[in-house]
């Protein structure tokens, strides 16, 4: 048999998709705008023997580069520049 416990999924329209898209790049986007601004106003440097750590900075490039490698060109670009 099927299995009681399989959903009942309806197949997907391509209006859905589309909003599910539209609705993922506007999230990267929000996330791109809110960790260029932990980059911008992060202050705290830990001063470890004669090297400064930043970790909060670190963490927060290590994510843009992420983030910005899930999005398309044009969006980060326009994200970045606006």
């Amino acid at each position: 048999a099927e299995g009681r416990g399989r959903p009942n999924l309806m197949p997907l329209e391509a209006a859905d998709v589309e909003r599910a898209a539209h609705d993922n790049a506007m999230w990267l986007e929000d996330c791109v705008v809110h960790l260029i601004c932990v980059l911008a106003l992060d202050q705290f440097g830990d001063f470890a023997s004669d090297d400064v750590v930043a970790p909060v900075r670190e963490t927060a490039a290590q994510a843009l580069g992420i983030v910005s490698a899930s999005m398309s060109a044009a969006l980060f670009s326009k994200t970045i520049n606006s």
